[in-house]
């Protein structure tokens, strides 16, 4: 597979895009590999491969900053809960994530201890003080997902202001 690297500026950070536009799919063979397919059940392939490199790096992203997947999916779930003004208990999460809640609260107290997440009386809460320490990775990442839409031929998205 070919890919073209391009460096976009943003926040006076590099940040480093993968162009989707000119992607080659790969070939076939018959030991499996790569299949040369223009689509997937009516999908350009080359949206598909967007999405999974796009995926790929913000679920890196989230290691590099939470620990690992698991973390990853807890301090998730947590701000999308709390962004919503929605409670969120250590048996909801458990039941979620699919993990006892014993362990659920083992990394809950590692995550409040580095500051990504709070806990009191009403439950499991995303402080401010994550939010703003995140944003400037949640810009990015939103930064990424436009240009990869404007390589992909989808419009012109850039950020607002």
């Amino acid at each position: 597979m070919v890919r073209h690297t391009k460096l976009m500026y943003g926040f006076g950070a590099k940040m480093r895009h993968k162009s989707v536009a000119n992607t080659v799919v790969g070939r076939s063979t018959p030991a499996g590999g790569y299949v040369n397919r223009d689509q997937y059940n009516g999908v350009p392939a080359r949206e598909i491969i967007a999405f999974a490199e796009l995926m790929n790096e913000l679920e890196l992203q989230h290691v590099e900053m939470f620990g690992d997947s698991i973390n990853s999916a807890i301090v998730t779930n947590v701000k999308a809960a709390d962004l919503k003004g929605r409670p969120v208990s250590v048996r909801g999460l458990a039941r979620v994530v699919g993990l006892q809640p014993s362990t659920i609260r083992r990394r809950i107290s590692n995550l409040v201890a580095q500051g990504w997440l709070a806990q009191d009386d009403t439950g499991v809460h995303f402080p401010d003080e994550a939010r703003e320490r995140g944003a400037p990775f949640a810009r990015a990442a939103m930064l990424r997902f436009a240009f990869s839409l404007n390589q992909l031929g989808w419009g012109d998205f850039r950020p607002p202001g």
